[in-house]
């Protein structure tokens, strides 16, 4: 069996860690000599740096919940969409998941992520008047079947590819004579 053969019969399976597929695309790029697939797998193995664009499908919708604490309780809750401006909406639910598989995978296997609200987003809140609310927390929070989504989008790319691989090499060996 070949390594395209490994990768792919890897890709299939969901009982091999993606993070281990993606090495094995990493061998593969090198063999091929195909920079944009080094290049990809490298992002996907150690995270999109902050100055790197990330793919959409790394783009995700988070719910934006809140935390209330007070003398005699602690609430949380879904922040309605009711109080947030349209316009405000998609600056404050996307998020883009920079790090690599291997946390995106722990996070998925823990039910999902919290994200504290950037500094930047806090002009957001109040114009959705969620700061005078006093809320003591407001976060993004991403499901972990979000988080299984994105994975397996990496997955299904990996797969595109070398099967994509496969095809042209059966048509180069068809087309070879003898």
């Amino acid at each position: 069996m070949g390594l395209i053969d490994e990768i792919r019969d890897r890709a299939v399976s969901g009982k091999v860690p993606l993070e281990d597929v993606l090495r094995h695309c990493m061998v593969l790029a090198a063999r091929l000599k195909h920079d944009p697939l080094k290049t990809w797998t490298h992002q996907e193995l150690s995270g999109y740096q902050s100055s790197a664009d990330v793919p959409d499908y790394r783009v995700v919708q988070a719910t934006l919940r809140y935390r209330d604490v007070g003398p005699f309780h602690l609430r949380s809750d879904l922040v309605p969409s009711s109080r947030v401006p349209p316009e405000s909406d998609g600056i404050l639910r996307r998020i883009p998941l920079r790090p690599g598989v291997a946390e995106l995978e722990a996070w998925q296997g823990g039910g999902g992520i919290k994200v504290a609200m950037p500094e930047n987003l806090h002009d957001y809140l109040d114009a959705a008047g969620l700061e005078s609310w006093g809320l003591t927390d407001v976060y993004r929070e991403v499901s972990g079947s979000t988080l299984k989504g994105v994975l397996s989008t990496i997955r299904n790319r990996v797969l595109e590819f070398v099967l994509s691989l496969e095809d042209q090499s059966t048509e180069i060996d068809s087309a070879a004579p003898g």
